[in-house]
């Protein structure tokens, strides 16, 4: 019972609203509606991109929202269909049904509801840390590849060439060079011009709506000059009113043939949104980002919206920007936008029917190419060569083994290198600073003077049975560099938690070396190690009485006990001791 009583199932929307006003209402208002304006050709467009007819991304765009508006931790996350996603469902369900089709449509819905269940359990059962495993460099690895993916895929609707089903970037590329010569003019001029005035708009204030204004000339321009006639592609005719809506019918073996997909559109849905979310500023002190009602909020609106002829939904940066710039306070923004889509599906569809897929191709490619983030990796390339390794793979195995492979590749990548870090930790050799009783690190502060006869050594990472052995190796490559050590002091003070594994690694190496003569005490420890040292039987390691020693009296004692000597004598030319640089990290000490 106490496990069902921490499930993240709330609504802040309902908390928002005990504090409404008409002030608020005004900005919400302003909001809900600009958002509706950007969002209508948005989910036109995004619904092709993902092999759906174009008004399933209508039917997507209603109630995700209205489930996310009362549901999400986040005021201003715009929630709706998605470039990202639809290329991945174009990429899934392509394998059991031919795009466009009844089964395709069919698979679709499934997909969404699938993803929208392994949201809301990942939700329930508070794994919403789970992306914390997905890197940056690596989310801007895939993303970066995706958008290039999906600007080569509108190349058909740009200029009126088929570029076949498959979405791999080489097989795209080699099809467009060989359709080169069947271009179509009239495409080309039409999706041209619509991308120019697009990029120009974006240019002059981003804010307008560039989208509407584009499909208002497509149409436009399209009825004048009746260029369907001439052999335009356009959207023809667009079904009005809601569906009747439907459980999504299974089929278990083209279940686990959609299950690849499942994963990483629930992944990449959510890591897209969490990261959307946190880009907007915060407008209100109880506002907080819930990982796991996010989850929550995001996997009831895919469940919704898969009864209703819907495909995965997750938060769109454009539209989320969009939405906090026009004054959004409250989920009600989204709620009004989402109640114009409703408007448009049950009276405005026919308007579109003249509208050319050119056009929705240069939305496409004018909403995607923020994806494309080459400042990350010129940055990177300044700062850690190591990340920009790790964006540059997740790029080319998705950009050249497609979505998927990329997404498992950027997993991999992220968990190797956080496994990687934490099996060679960080350490310092300390010395002390002339005329003073502080001890530092030889490699930052060359004054810092090594005690004759002591080598003083910090790990900075927790011990555990990944890192014990390289633990093990640097103590014993220093003392190897120092055969005059009679005592290492061990500040453990950057020492968070070991385990049984590295317990009985301190056991043998403090028995080998005094085999050879050299005692080991470890100082600094915080409450929880000291308590697993102790219950280990590891008193003489610990020191009952010298639990909270500086360095410099455990130093001072040493030499009273070898010497009778009141002070420390110091030695001030260190060994020249070769270092792993691959093990050093950024630390001022």
């Amino acid at each position: 019972m106490a496990f069902f009583k921490k499930i993240p199932l709330k609504f802040p929307l309902l908390q928002d609203l005990k504090v409404y006003d008409r002030q608020l209402f005004k900005g919400d208002l302003l909001a809900g509606l600009t958002v509706g304006v950007v969002l209508i050709p948005q989910a036109l467009a995004y619904a092709m991109l993902a092999g759906l007819p174009a008004i399933y991304g209508l039917y997507a765009a209603i109630f995700p929202l209205v489930i996310y508006a009362l549901m999400g931790t986040s005021r201003q996350l715009s929630m709706g269909p998605a470039a990202l996603l639809s290329l991945l469902i174009v990429a899934g369900v392509s394998q059991l049904a031919k795009p466009g089709s009844a089964e395709f449509i069919q698979w679709a819905m499934v997909l969404a509801f699938m993803v929208g269940l392994l949201q809301f359990l990942l939700g329930i059962f508070h794994l919403g840390f789970l992306v914390n495993f997905l890197s940056t460099p690596v989310i801007s690895g895939f993303t970066s590849a995706s958008a290039l993916i999906i600007m080569t895929t509108q190349a058909s609707s740009l200029m009126g060439v088929d570029l076949g089903p498959n979405h791999h970037f080489p097989v795209l590329i080699r099809n467009l060079f060989h359709s080169i010569q069947s271009v179509h003019g009239v495409t080309i001029l039409v999706g041209g011009t619509t991308l120019a005035g697009l990029l120009m708009i974006r240019r002059v204030k981003r804010n307008l709506p560039g989208a509407l204004f584009a499909i208002l000339y497509g149409i436009l321009i399209t009825e004048a000059f009746h260029l369907d006639q001439q052999g335009l592609a356009v959207l023809g005719d667009i079904p009005r009113g809601l569906p009747i809506p439907i459980l999504p019918l299974f089929s278990l073996k083209a279940s686990m043939d959609l299950l690849p997909s499942v994963l990483s559109i629930s992944l990449m849905g959510f890591v897209i949104s969490i990261a959307v979310a946190r880009a907007v500023p915060t407008q209100h002190r109880r506002e907080r980002l819930v990982p796991d009602q996010e989850l929550v909020a995001q996997g009831l609106a895919n469940l919704t919206g898969s009864f209703f002829h819907g495909f995965p939904v997750a938060g769109s940066f454009a539209r989320t920007a969009v939405n906090y710039q026009a004054g959004a306070n409250t989920g009600v923004a989204s709620i009004i936008s989402a109640a114009m889509v409703l408007l448009t599906v049950l009276l405005l569809t026919p308007l579109f029917r003249t509208l050319p897929l050119a056009v929705l191709g240069a939305i496409i490619v004018v909403a995607v190419s923020d994806l494309f983030q080459w400042r990350a990796a010129w940055k990177l390339f300044k700062t850690d060569r190591r990340d920009l390794l790790m964006l540059t793979a997740t790029f080319a195995t998705t950009l050249f083994m497609g979505m998927e492979t990329g997404i498992i590749t950027g997993v991999v990548l992220s968990l190797s290198a956080l496994i990687y870090s934490s099996s060679r930790p960080h350490y310092a050799v300390l010395g002390r600073l002339p005329s003073t009783t502080i001890y530092k690190n030889i490699d930052r502060f060359e004054e810092a003077e090594e005690e004759e006869g002591v080598l003083i050594i910090r790990p900075d990472a927790r011990l555990y049975f990944g890192n014990q052995e390289y633990v093990r190796e640097i103590i014993e490559k220093e003392v190897a560099a120092r055969p005059e050590t009679e005592l290492i002091i061990l500040d453990a003070v950057s020492i968070s938690a070991m385990d049984s594994t590295a317990v009985e690694m301190m056991k043998s190496l403090q028995q080998d070396l005094l085999e050879e003569g050299i005692r080991m005490q470890m100082i600094g420890l915080i409450g929880p190690v000291r308590d697993i040292l102790q219950r280990n039987g590891m008193e003489s390691l610990v020191g009952s009485n010298q639990i909270y020693t500086r360095i410099h009296d455990v130093v001072l004692k040493f030499r009273e006990e070898t010497e009778g000597l009141p002070s420390p004598r110091s030695i001030s030319i260190r060994p020249k001791v070769t270092r792993d640089p691959k093990a050093q990290t950024a630390i001022d000490d």
